[in-house]
């Protein structure tokens, strides 16, 4: 992250964009950043880093199980639905795999 960006660490904002539909992508994104800029207003970017990147990781499990339940519905298959469950199970495996050889596991 540069430190001349106002925003949220872009490596936690592409994760979030990875794993959302398209279709709910913008809002969310929207809404966090809104989020993050008040509380970086009120308490410094680091803090407001800490509360985005706690808001991401809670989001990574119901956005993979709502994306598995629709691409799999018998209903509709939704090839975006099936792109956000390939990353966020891609991010899963990394940020296991990491923990494991870090030892924090």
């Amino acid at each position: 992250m540069r430190a001349d960006r106002p925003g949220p660490p872009r490596i936690l904002e592409w994760i979030c964009a990875a794993t959302l539909p398209w279709r709910q992508r913008e809002v969310v994104l929207g809404d966090l950043f809104e989020e993050y800029a008040d509380l970086a207003g009120r308490l410094g970017r680091p803090a407001a880093s800490r509360w985005y990147a706690t808001e991401v990781w809670r989001s990574l499990g119901p956005t993979l199980s709502a994306a598995l339940r629709r691409t799999f519905s018998p209903r509709s298959y939704d090839a975006d639905d099936l792109v956000a469950v390939v990353w966020a199970a891609a991010i899963g495996v990394i940020v296991t795999v990491a923990l494991t050889v870090t030892g924090l596991s």
